[in-house]
């Protein structure tokens, strides 16, 4: 950056300029928020395939615990994004989908996971830390 060219002519010409109310209470922090736990994009990815019970997400998630499952379950189900559906039968069966409401995510969660494979392969492309000197 030079020192006479302002800080904002440096920012990519793709991202808006936040409002002062914006940056006080910016929309990103308001996003990760919602989809922010380290499971909530996975789960949502999960679900997008089509509406799973709470074993199956399991079952699709193998490194997530049971406890961790369940708490992000019911804050997504809390924010509005999933939808929990009690088929109220002996034994229990529950299954969760993606919520109309949700399905606004979906192309955040579309934007995610593309950028997401473009760094795991720009990643695999690069030269171990202890090569790059």
């Amino acid at each position: 950056m030079t020192p006479d060219v302002p800080a904002a002519a440096n920012r990519s010409a793709a991202l808006p300029e936040p409002s002062v109310e914006e940056l006080a209470a910016c929309p990103v922090d308001a996003t990760l928020a919602v989809i922010g736990g380290r499971w909530k994009a996975t789960i949502l990815w999960r679900l997008s395939e089509r509406p799973m019970r709470t074993s199956e997400l399991r079952r699709s998630i193998p490194a997530i615990t049971e406890r961790m499952l369940i708490r992000h379950l019911q804050e997504l189900v809390r924010d509005g994004i999933i939808d929990r559906h009690d088929h109220r039968t002996v034994p229990p069966h529950v299954t969760y989908s993606i919520s109309d409401y949700g399905q606004t995510l979906a192309p955040v969660v579309g934007a995610l996971c593309d950028w997401g494979r473009e760094h795991r392969a720009r990643t695999e492309q690069l030269p171990a830390p202890h090569d790059r000197h």
